[in-house]
């Protein structure tokens, strides 16, 4: 898949492919991927505010869910 080929070492690009695949957006929706690239993108505050919507279960062995 191109969006795993391409090195972008870019904090928007993290936050884009983060919403990408938490979403769904045409690709088959991955959380947990997705919120790999959204902590990714650091501290910036479109990826800290896109990641409060997500939280990990206790009784899922820390399965990421949406909120």
């Amino acid at each position: 898949m191109f969006l795993d080929q391409v090195d972008w070492n870019y904090w928007e690009a993290d936050y884009l492919r983060g919403m990408i695949f938490a979403r769904g957006l045409g690709v088959a929706e991955d959380i947990e991927r997705g919120v790999a690239f959204l902590q990714k993108a650091g501290d910036h505050q479109e990826a800290k505010e896109e990641l409060k919507n997500y939280k990990k279960t206790m009784l899922g062995f820390g399965k990421w869910v949406r909120r």
